[in-house]
């Protein structure tokens, strides 16, 4: 486990470290933890040894806002004394432990022994994430997110959350006349302090059977969220579900490159018009930077008619086209009328079949299954 102390000086650092070398690799020492934000950020340290001092609560207040922007991130107090009023500081900041410093060196390593334990005890990932991303606006990758839950969700032994991560413009939960309370926004930047219960429980339901997080209309106060924040949330999702649905909307940016990124399956939605073509290559160009396994997408070809150029369409956008929907626009807008899926407002349409096979296909795997997390964060620094 990778330690950074923080709070004590080099000295004392020093001695902490030699006595937990059996337990932690060094991740440095800082003697002023208010530097400690960019500390965290250049050393990515899995834990933090934070010395609380005389002022506790500006320490812990501190630790909280780092742990919002770098979730993965624990921290260990160390405190002169142990208090109820400080015990209670620290649980509420979402420290893992607390070790006293008067009771030496011992302490800390049952401290750290709990943390590394807790990992290890942690659910192994093992769920399905699935993200889709549009070509360009207006192509239907929100109907193609919405539906594909509901057809997964199908199965009853299915666990599926659909997740609106086309931030400050998602409609998913409007589409759906859901509520999202908790938020898709509230699980990225607070997720950090969330239980296993908030986790499967807080996310509204939908009559089809899974689950949503969507986004909240008034976003005048709503926090920016970050490439790691999209990380961590993805990788927890999949220890609580068996397929997570993303709906990346259709820019091209930090957090729909790093859901792309994280997901085991990825799709990009386009029509056969030239500008969602174009638009289609663009973004396979983007997914190519991030050096993922190849092919880096699959192609849901959106409104296809019965005669269209297969070929042509690939050779134009760069995709091999794996799956085909058809153009069934009074089926699709019927169901949205009524916040409901295909599944429910037009179970025999030929468009809720093509969604239903895909949705078979990938609970089959029988697309590229890479399965395989790259590191992302150097793409924007």
């Amino acid at each position: 486990m990778r330690l950074l102390i923080a709070g004590l000086s080099e000295a004392d650092s020093k001695i902490i470290f030699d006595a937990l070398r059996p337990v932690v690799e060094h991740g440095g020492a800082l003697p002023d933890w208010r530097h400690l934000e960019k500390a965290v950020e250049q050393a990515r340290p899995e834990a933090v040894l934070l010395y609380l001092g005389a002022r506790p609560g500006q320490a812990l207040a501190m630790a909280r806002r780092i742990m919002t922007v770098y979730p993965n991130v624990q921290f260990v107090g160390l405190a002169d004394a142990e208090t109820p009023e400080l015990v209670q500081l620290a649980a509420e900041a979402g420290l893992a432990d607390l070790a006293v410093l008067s009771n030496g060196t011992a302490d800390l390593i049952g401290a750290l022994h709990r943390l590394a334990a807790r990992k290890a005890e942690a659910h192994v990932a093992d769920g399905m994430v699935i993200a889709l991303i549009g070509a360009k606006g207006g192509v239907g990758t929100t109907t193609l997110a919405i539906n594909l839950a509901a057809e997964l969700a199908a199965d009853p032994k299915a666990a599926v959350i659909l997740v609106d991560l086309h931030l400050y413009l998602g409609d998913v939960a409007a589409n759906l006349d859901l509520v999202p309370d908790p938020s898709a926004l509230w699980f990225l930047t607070r997720g950090g302090q969330a239980n296993g219960r908030m986790w499967t429980a807080g996310p509204p339901t939908h009559r089809a059977g899974f689950r949503v997080l969507g986004l909240d209309g008034d976003l005048r106060n709503a926090e920016q969220a970050n490439a790691e924040q999209v990380v961590f949330l993805l990788d927890a999702l999949r220890t609580h579900y068996d397929y997570v649905v993303i709906d990346c909307g259709s820019n091209l940016g930090e957090i729909s490159l790093a859901a792309c990124s994280a997901a085991d399956q990825r799709f990009i939605v386009l029509t056969d018009e030239l500008s969602s073509l174009l638009g289609a290559r663009r973004r396979v160009i983007a997914l190519q930077a991030l050096e993922l396994p190849s092919p880096v997408a699959g192609g849901l070809l959106n409104r296809s008619a019965a005669g269209a150029d297969l070929p042509a369409i690939e050779d134009a956008s760069g995709l091999k086209i794996v799956g085909r929907v058809s153009n069934a626009w009074r089926d699709v807008y019927g169901a949205m009328e009524r916040a409901q899926v295909l599944r429910e407002a037009a179970p025999s349409s030929a468009v809720r079949g093509d969604i239903a096979r895909l949705a078979q296909m990938i609970g089959g795997h029988d697309v590229s299954d890479t399965r395989k997390k790259k590191a992302f964060f150097s793409f924007f620094r």
